[in-house]
């Protein structure tokens, strides 16, 4: 049984985490009689407020002052955008503006100013059962029933927060679903996740009675298999619902992150037996790939083939311990929690023998690690090095950033579904 069940669940994250800068955004049919630059800007500006919203995993955006240089001026931050058709069934149906917003220079911005971001790999993975209800008949939406339902698919609201979701394939049968107001067990919700490694399972549906008059339900359990969060609204549009239900996990999920990341801490990371340039360019480039868990490395001193680097950083301390022990041929020998010093030396076996990459931090590197052909001696023992990592500005700690969350923009403006 549990082999079977094994296949009857599909990944279908929200969308890879370097393309967290990514945006999307449609042009509504009442925005059809705009110019085509009144478009564009309509478009551009709410693709700058759904990129900070994901990015932070806030909601409350618009109220920090913080945030208005990039909301005011967003073209500023724009690296490049596309036109696109929006296809259903092989048929074109409408138009949408894809907006790549600049990476370097947002995690700039965001050091300078101390602000926080989420990485996409500490990111819970929601498993989701959507469901719709016509009279006595009851449809179950995995993924055939979705390309069939447009305004029921729940997979581009979840790509537009950037909240990884699963999908039931379509090999699960209508006993294995979970319905809103069905008081499920906690045992059955359990079984799900496990079988399909999620962290929590979200349930919706859209009943639509026979006068055609509108319910919108949906659910949220925990690993536990307890229900954390509810809500309803009647007579909405499904999609509108669904936007709000995302911006509302966006925001829940996140907030034990933002808790624990509101103030930087300080690593002293010191490497031993660091013989060759190329050695010491290679973790210096590791370091700075950690982005944005890592907000800035400066390398203090190199003196006897031991270089002494100090690195602001956002989150827990031990998480980031376990992405220094994964860089390649740096082996930590001991460390305290307590002062926050790592020891560690440069092995010429890869230890372990896992790289550091994107999928560590959920963003693609900014630096590429250096790779050269031969090997350079390291300069006399006791010179200071003055390569760009020892530019990086010294982030201070700060206090006074914002975690509490407020109701999105684009939510329906008639009755909330609010939990």
């Amino acid at each position: 049984m549990l082999f079977v069940m094994s296949a009857f669940f599909v990944g279908s994250a929200a969308h890879a985490g370097d393309e967290l800068f990514d945006v999307k955004i449609p042009i509504s049919d009442s925005d059809a009689n705009l110019s085509k630059q009144d478009q564009f800007d309509k478009a551009l500006a709410e693709a700058s407020r759904v990129e900070l919203m994901r990015l932070t995993g806030r909601l409350d955006i618009n109220d920090d002052d913080e945030f208005q240089e990039l909301l005011q001026n967003p073209k500023d931050w724009l690296s490049r955008y596309s036109y696109q058709p929006i296809v259903q069934e092989g048929v074109a149906v409408g138009t949408q503006i894809e907006f790549s917003f600049d990476r370097k220079h947002i995690y700039q911005y965001f050091q300078k100013h101390n602000l926080v971001l989420w990485p996409y790999s500490n990111r819970p993975n929601t498993l989701v059962f959507g469901s719709q209800k016509l009279g006595n008949d009851t449809v179950n939406l995995n993924s055939d029933a979705l390309e069939d339902n447009p305004a029921l698919d729940y997979r581009k609201p979840a790509e537009r927060m950037g909240v990884p979701v699963l999908e039931p394939s379509d090999a699960v049968v209508s006993s294995l679903w979970i319905y809103p107001l069905q008081n499920a067990s906690p045992e059955q919700v359990v079984f799900l996740e496990s079988q399909a490694k999620a962290d929590y399972l979200m349930t919706y549906q859209e009943e639509v009675s026979e006068t055609g008059d509108k319910t919108f339900h949906w659910e949220l359990f925990d690993k536990q298999g307890q229900k954390v969060l509810d809500g309803q609204a009647d007579n909405t549009l499904a999609m509108d619902n669904l936007k709000d239900i995302f911006a509302r996990l966006l925001d829940y999920y996140s907030q034990g992150y933002r808790a624990q990341a509101d103030i930087l801490g300080s690593l002293t990371l010191t490497l031993d037996n660091v013989k060759q340039v190329e050695d010491l360019e290679s973790v210096e480039a590791a370091l700075n790939n950690l982005k944005p868990v890592v907000h800035s490395v400066r390398l203090n001193t190199l003196q006897n083939n031991q270089a002494n680097f100090e690195i602001i950083y956002q989150g827990i301390y031990s998480n980031l311990l376990t992405k220094i022990q994964q860089i390649p041929h740096v082996l930590v020998t001991d460390n305290d929690t307590v002062i926050g010093v790592v020891q560690a030396k440069w092995s010429e076996e890869a230890q372990p023998s896992q790289p550091v990459n994107s999928s560590d931090t959920g963003v693609a590197p900014d630096t590429v690690t250096p790779a050269g052909t031969s090997s350079t001696p390291l300069a006399t023992p006791g010179q200071t090095s003055g390569n760009s990592a020892s530019q990086s500005p010294q982030l201070e700690k700060g206090n006074d950033v914002q975690t509490e969350g407020a109701v999105i923009e684009t939510m329906p403006k008639s009755e909330s579904i609010a939990p």
